[in-house]
């Protein structure tokens, strides 16, 4: 099988496009900082291929297993061999293994708004809060029922969101998106967004809703309704 006997139409982004890696870039800021030895397109196009909601591989049952998806898609898109087998720094991006690859895996999953991603943040932040309250000394009566099923929904979204076979429960890819759920936490809290303008004189980077270029001016965009009476 080759990509060109696939139906590619239905992916977020087309992988054959002469714009394709400038358009990834630009809507997935985690796509701007790989550096790899490896191609950007051959990674990006694995990517997607991969872990796009309608590739049409994952709805393939003899790819239903994910480490033969895994190791299909990177044959795919041409993954470097070496004597049949893959280079030593394609397997590292296959099993886990490149941080700011794992960083654009997630970044492009959740692009995706999945309510099983709003899911894992909030049993995710329960849990937290809960094993903060035990360690404090606060912990009540159902505390270990709580954390206990907690995790379990967790563990269960985690393998909806990747689509993770069981022995990828606690992969490096997914300690990358439990990492991006606690920065998204602290997104979510205004204090922390004041905090960081009024420290950095700019907004967190993929914050502003209008753009990485756009920039807040105090007379322009701070104004109280009813200023304009006065101009």
């Amino acid at each position: 099988m080759q990509l060109k006997d696939l139906d590619l139409s239905r992916l977020a982004y087309d992988i054959f496009s002469e714009d394709f890696e400038e358009r990834i870039k630009e809507k997935i800021p985690e796509f701007r900082e790989y550096d790899g030895k490896l191609g950007s397109l051959v990674v990006f196009r694995w990517i997607v291929l991969m872990w796009d909601i309608n590739s049409p591989l994952s709805k393939m049952p003899e790819y239903s297993n994910y480490d033969v998806r895994l190791y299909t898609c990177a044959s795919l898109v041409k993954f470097p061999k070496t004597k049949g087998v893959f280079t030593e720094e394609a397997n590292e991006i296959i099993i886990g293994k490149n941080h700011s690859v794992n960083d654009m895996i997630v970044a492009y999953v959740t692009s995706f708004g999945l309510p099983e991603y709003s899911l894992l943040m909030a049993y995710l932040a329960l849990y937290a809060s809960e094993y903060r309250k035990i360690l404090n000394g606060k912990g009540g009566k159902d505390s270990d029922k709580i954390m206990t099923a907690a995790s379990d929904k967790v563990a269960t979204y985690t393998r909806k969101v990747f689509g993770l076979g069981e022995q990828d429960e606690y992969s490096l890819r997914v300690q990358a998106l439990y990492s991006r759920l606690e920065k998204e936490k602290e997104r979510l809290r205004p204090e922390q967004i004041v905090r960081y303008f009024t420290d950095n004189n700019a907004l967190p980077e993929g914050f502003n809703p209008y753009g990485e270029e756009y920039t807040i001016e105090i007379n322009r965009d701070m104004k109280f309704v009813g200023d304009h009476l006065d101009e």
